[in-house]
């Protein structure tokens, strides 16, 4: 399948764009930049931008199309500029993909178009299902016409799905980009009543309800991309103070956030309560079923593992550069994903996609990469932590084909940064061949003490946080080898 996607390089869209991988399909990315495509995506996508004839082309011969852009309604107050770019983003854009659609000679046949829950209005302590009609406010007159856009294709016979989104949970972006840090030094808690509804789903879960949409024939009109079930915001606050083991108890009230925000302080003080009933009844069974559970996986780094090094640790590569600065900390993890290890070296030996491996919120941009990784191949990114643009410069050292490949850094914020990626085959209860991925990174900070210190302190959680998303990630592109080993492998 083909799938023609906007917002490909935003948080849903490169979760989805590699679950569409997984399974062999190709993804024409389209965006006011091929540069940031590439950028974000890597060699996972194909980069298409212009004007309405060559979306137009883009979408020509596509299968399906998706649309998941959107200028963010929060942070910030909606100004008249902030209202007209939320429109652009959810109206116009959608409006120029639709006329592209019903222009292209080979139409896809499906679209999933992306909307929100804010289509209820604040429910109160009602609980709505997709048989309920709109509510009222800016963000529920909003949806509406974002809705609407679609409507032609309908009419068309193009089957539409119309995917009401709720607070997707996700580790490197949405809610809790915001919520994490002021909960981890315990100022969160109960915005204005506490009582209004959040709808919650896991990144995964909400990835696959799109895989359904796009693949069934039965999915049609509007859905609700949410969890088996709504929780008070209060308790959602408490969940995620259990989940970084720290209390939610600080109130927000609404004068305080309405004097802050204005009109916008609606998005957080409204609510909705929603259940999934088509999701349901298409046969969608979500894997995190609680929130807690949902938390617990989103942020475990049980897989990753960092100790303090006493000596240099022995390498058959790469010795002579850890002597120049001896190593003081070790990172290493493991994952066994249900891929033979020619189709997993074929993701990692396009240097590219090490962008696919690192969570948006830690602005990794790729510059110069190897298509194939060789030794001696070099190659360059950039990562942004805050306000600090801090660039990275690094060469492969050594390379053997579908076993594993070692990078060492020469430039960027580490004095001594030797990373090791290995490839193993390994037999899987079901007589199929897999692939225990590994990393194992020998690292020290600059600053001498000071900076063993901070890398207790900061770069420690940071790299623990960075591995255990690119775990995620590898999961989402591969496949998951469970516990009762039963594999989730491609389906294609």
């Amino acid at each position: 399948m083909r799938v023609f996607i906007t917002g490909a390089t935003g948080l849903v869209g490169r979760a989805l764009t590699l679950r569409l991988r997984r399974d062999g399909h190709t993804v024409v990315a389209w965006s006011r930049s091929a540069q940031r495509v590439a950028q974000r995506l890597g060699g996972e996508a194909q980069a298409a931008s212009g004007g309405p004839d060559e979306m137009r082309e883009a979408i020509d011969g596509c299968d399906a199309v998706v649309t998941l852009a959107g200028e963010p309604i929060l942070p910030g107050r909606w100004t008249a500029r902030k209202k007209t770019a939320m429109r652009r983003s959810r109206v116009d854009l959608n409006q120029t993909v639709v006329a592209a659609i019903l222009e292209t000679t080979n139409r896809p046949k499906v679209i999933v178009a992306g909307s929100a829950v804010g289509f209820y209005g604040d429910t109160k302590d009602t609980v709505v299902s997709e048989d309920d009609g709109p509510g009222e406010g800016y963000l529920a007159n909003l949806n509406q016409a974002w809705e609407a856009v679609f409507e032609p294709a309908a009419k068309a016979g193009i089957r539409v799905v119309w995917g009401r989104t709720g607070i997707v949970l996700a580790p490197d972006g949405g809610a809790l980009e915001s919520l994490l840090p002021v909960t981890r030094i315990g100022l969160s808690g109960p915005m204005g009543s506490g009582r209004q509804g959040v709808p919650w789903i896991h990144i995964d879960d909400h990835v696959e309800a799109l895989m359904l949409a796009l693949l069934s024939p039965q999915a049609h009109g509007p859905i609700n991309l949410v969890g088996p079930t709504s929780t008070p915001q209060r308790n959602f606050a408490k969940a995620i103070g259990r989940a970084v083991h720290r209390p939610a108890f600080a109130p927000a009230p609404s004068f305080a956030m309405r004097l802050l925000l204005g009109e916008a302080a609606s998005a957080l003080l409204d609510g909705q309560f929603v259940q999934p009933d088509r999701l349901q009844r298409l046969g969608f069974v979500h894997r995190f079923q609680q929130l807690d559970e949902s938390l617990s996986d989103i942020l475990s780094t049980q897989r990753i593992h960092l100790k303090r090094l006493h000596s240099t640790p022995d390498v058959d590569h790469g010795a002579s550069y850890l002597n120049r600065a001896r190593p003081t900390h070790e990172l290493t993890s493991s994952r066994v994903v249900p891929c033979p290890p020619a189709e997993v070296w074929a993701f990692f030996s396009d240097a590219r996609n090490l962008a696919n491996l690192s969570p948006m919120n830690a602005g990794m941009t790729m510059g110069e990469a190897p298509l194939s990784v060789t030794t001696g191949s070099r190659f360059s990114h950039q990562l942004t932590l805050g306000p600090i643009t801090l660039p990275w410069e690094g060469e492969i050292i050594a390379c053997e084909q579908e076993q594993r490949f070692i990078d060492v850094q020469h430039r960027g914020p580490f004095r001594t940064w030797w990373h090791a990626h290995g490839f193993e085959a390994t037999s899987l209860p079901d007589g199929s061949i897999g692939t225990r991925i590994t990393d194992r990174v020998l690292f020290r900070s600059p600053l001498g003490l000071i900076g063993r210190a901070i890398t207790w302190a900061y770069v420690g959680p940071q790299l623990l946080s960075l591995f255990a998303y690119r775990d995620l990630a590898l999961r989402r592109r591969f496949g998951e080898f469970t516990e009762d080993h039963t594999p989730t492998a491609p389906s294609s």
